[in-house]
């Protein structure tokens, strides 16, 4: 583990949506010594008028953007708490202390992957679905997302690209609260879809990464489609 003292280079929106709490991502330069595997996390220690204030955010970005682009970054719905509040007066160089890295929702010589997540716990997968795709892994992951509506589709854009340059990769949604123009699957992850998309689902090791309800719902939902708990994965979003 490595604790570095850094600055922030960036904040980028990530929705626009006035009815929806914004998403944002926060970048800050990297340390040469920290290395990190896709979708683990980091605590980033901020200090504004004053105050002190601690959280721990997954990667949003993949080890090989660390390398190309030298900034680190984590992706977070910007909800009313004191924390967020802090970091929403963070400018362009203000200084962090962040401690990297944490977890092990990482991919470990495994061939076929299926991800359910859901919110803001697509940033752990972002990472791992990049970093399998720049480094031409033969990994097979179908990753299953769930979220709101349209405007909650954040990285869309990177999966789209993602898709196109990677073969082993697919990506499929479904909303819970869609405008009628959406085409797609509606509603929640449910039995008969992860059956659909992912039909050799008992081949796969299965990474579940959202708010804690949502974790506890896909692992009880794999766990009845007799998935073996040996292989499930989970990260969980303790205050979402």
């Amino acid at each position: 583990m490595t604790e570095f003292e850094t600055h922030l280079i960036e904040i980028v929106p990530r929705t626009q949506c006035e009815v929806m709490i914004p998403v944002s991502s926060f970048r800050f330069k990297n340390q040469s010594d920290n290395h990190y595997q896709a979708g683990q996390y980091f605590v980033v220690n901020i200090e504004v008028e004053g105050n002190k204030y601690t959280h721990h955010f997954s990667f949003s970005t993949s080890p090989t953007e660390t390398a190309e682009k030298g900034y680190i970054e984590f992706t977070t719905k910007l909800r009313n708490t004191d924390y967020k509040k802090a970091l929403l007066k963070l400018k362009k160089g203000d200084s962090a202390i962040l401690n990297a890295p944490f977890g092990r929702f990482i991919v470990e010589d495994v061939q076929k992957i299926g991800i359910l997540t859901g919110g803001i716990g697509i940033t752990a997968p972002r990472s791992i679905c990049k970093y399998c795709t720049d480094t031409k892994l033969s990994t097979d992951i179908v990753l299953i997302n769930s979220t709101h509506c349209e405007n909650d589709l954040f990285f869309q854009e990177d999966f789209d690209k993602m898709q196109s340059l990677n073969p082993n990769l697919k990506v499929v949604y479904t909303l819970t609260h869609p405008t009628e123009a959406w085409k797609g699957y509606k509603g929640r992850i449910n039995a008969e879809l992860v059956k659909k998309e992912i039909p050799d689902y008992l081949e796969r090791i299965f990474y579940l990464s959202g708010p804690v309800s949502m974790v506890t719902a896909m692992e009880e939902l794999v766990l009845g489609l007799n998935v073996p708990k040996t292989q499930i994965k989970k990260e969980i979003f303790p205050r979402y």
